[in-house]
C-alpha cells in the first residue's frame, strides 16, 4: 500500500472534520455502466508455475516501482532516483540517471510516477505537479511543471461550496495508484488517475463525487497542461455508501486506445473507447476474496477513516491491478483475497471469457510480458532487505 498517497489523502481530508454526507438527487449517469454484461466462463487452467527472483546487486532505498519496456525490465528507485535495467533473469545490466543537477541526471528529490512513452521517451514525475521527459538516451529533454488552472486556481476553488465538477482545479493526483500510460494515437498524451480532497466533495461525504466526479485526467507533456477530464465510478459505490478508503482503479490502454478499468470493489471490467463510450462490460469475481466492505457509517472521522486504511483494508479484498498482452489477446487482473487468506489471486480473461483464476503469492501484481514470461511487479521489503520479482510462463 502507498502510504505516502494516503497519508496525503487523509491530511486533505482532514479540512472536512465537520462536514456529513450529502445525498442529492442528480441526474443518471448510465451511460458509462448501462448494459448487458458479456462474455462468459471457460477455464482452461487452475494453476501456474511461479518462479521467485531475488534480486542482487542492486543498492536501493526500498521505495521504488518497476516497468518493462522491450525485452528488459527497469527498476526505478524513488529516493536515489536511480534506474537499474536488469534482464529476464532479474540480472543487473546497467544503472542510469541518479539525484542530481545534469543532463543525464535527475533533478528532483522523489519520483512520485514514471512513464516510457511509445517512442522511446521517458517521463518521470514529482511531487510539485513537476515533469521530467529524457530522450531514448537518457538525456533531459525537459523539465516543466503541469498547469493545473482551470477557471479557478487550486486555492480558490476550496472556497466554493458547490463545486462543478468539471472544474479541473477540483482534482489532483491520485497518489495511491499513480499510474501513468501513455496514448498510442497521441503520442504527447498520458493519462493518470485523479481524485478531489475539497471539504464538499469527496470519497468520504459527497455522492456527487461518485455519480459526477471525473476519475481520469489527460495531460499534454508539451504544453505541460491538463487537456481533458473523464470517466466516473460505478455504482456499487452508492450501494455501499462510498467507501472512500477502497475508491480506487487500475487501467490499461489498447494499441487503438481503448482503456480497460477494474475498479478496487466491482467484479465488473469495463472496456471504453478514447472518449470513454463503453464497448463493454464482463468479469467475475474472485475466489475466497472477503468483500465484506467496512462503510463509513457516522460523519467525518479521521480516527475512523485512518482505522479503515490502515487496519480494515488489509483485511479485504479488492480488485488491484490490469496488464493486456495484445499479441496474444489475454486480459490479466490481479486481486487480493484479505489478509486471512495465504494467497492472493490473478484472473486472466481472453476477449470477454474468463480462462483462469489462479492463486499467486502474497502481494503478487502483475505488471507486464517480456517472451516468454509474464513478471509481477518488483516487491521492495525494507525489514527483510530484499526486493522479490516473480514470473511465470502460459
Amino acid at each position: 500500500m502507498n502510504k505516502k498517497g494516503i497519508l496525503l489523502i487523509l491530511t486533505g481530508y482532514m479540512l472536512v472534520a465537520t462536514s456529513c454526507f450529502k445525498s442529492q438527487n442528480n441526474p443518471a449517469y448510465s451511460s458509462f455502466f448501462a448494459g448487458e454484461i458479456s462474455g462468459n466462463k471457460k477455464i482452461e487452467m487452475n494453476k501456474i508455475n511461479i518462479d521467485t527472483i531475488t534480486l542482487t546487486n542492486v543498492n536501493t532505498s526500498y521505495l521504488g516501482f518497476s516497468a518493462i519496456s522491450g525485452d528488459s525490465i527497469y527498476l526505478i528507485d524513488k529516493l536515489f532516483c536511480w534506474v537499474y535495467i536488469l534482464d529476464l533473469d532479474g540480472q543487473l545490466i546497467t544503472r542510469k540517471l541518479g539525484q542530481g543537477a545534469g543532463p543525464k541526471e535527475l533533478d528532483l528529490k522523489f519520483v512520485d510516477s514514471f512513464c516510457f512513452l511509445h517512442d522511446g521517451r521517458k517521463l518521470f514525475v514529482g511531487s510539485s505537479l513537476d515533469l521530467h521527459l529524457y530522450d531514448k538516451n537518457w538525456n533531459r529533454i525537459a523539465k516543466k511543471v503541469i498547469d493545473w488552472r482551470g477557471e479557478y486556481t487550486y486555492t480558490d476553488i476550496y472556497q466554493i461550496d458547490s463545486p462543478d465538477p468539471a472544474e479541473i482545479s477540483l482534482y489532483g493526483f491520485e497518489y495511491e495508484k499513480f499510474k501513468i500510460i501513455n496514448s498510442f494515437k497521441h503520442p504527447d498524451v498520458v493519462l493518470v488517475p485523479i481524485y478531489s480532497e475539497h471539504k464538499d466533495f469527496n470519497a468520504f461525504v459527497s455522492e456527487d463525487y461518485y455519480k459526477k466526479g471525473r476519475i481520469m485526467a489527460s495531460i499534454d507533456i508539451r504544453k505541460a497542461k491538463v487537456v481533458g477530464l473523464n470517466g466516473r465510478r460505478p455504482p456499487v459505490y452508492l450501494e455501499n455508501k462510498y467507501l472512500g478508503h477502497h475508491s480506487f482503479y487500475s487501467f490499461t490502454l489498447t494499441s487503438e486506445d481503448e482503456i480497460f478499468i477494474t475498479h478496487e470493489i466491482d467484479s465488473l471490467i469495463y472496456m471504453y473507447d478514447y472518449d470513454f463510450n463503453l464497448l463493454r462490460k464482463f468479469g467475475y469475481a474472485g475466489r475466497n476474496m472477503n468483500a465484506n466492505y467496512t462503510p463509513l457509517t457516522t460523519n467525518f472521522d479521521i480516527n475512523k477513516i485512518r482505522h479503515l486504511y490502515f487496519a480494515d483494508k488489509p483485511q479485504k479484498g479488492y480488485y488491484e491491478e490490469l496488464f493486456y498482452d495484445e499479441a496474444n489477446t489475454l486480459l490479466f487482473r490481479s486481486y487480493k483475497k484479505g489478509n486471512k487468506q495465504k494467497v492472493d489471486g490473478l484472473q486472466i480473461y481472453r476477449e470477454n471469457v474468463l480462462i483462469a483464476d489462479v492463486d499467486v503469492p502474497k502481494e503478487f501484481v502483475i505488471l507486464g510480458y517480456i517472451k516468454p514470461y509474464y513478471f509481477s511487479k518488483a516487491i521492495f521489503d525494507e525489514e527483510r532487505e530484499q526486493i522479490v520479482i516473480y514470473r511465470f510462463k502460459i
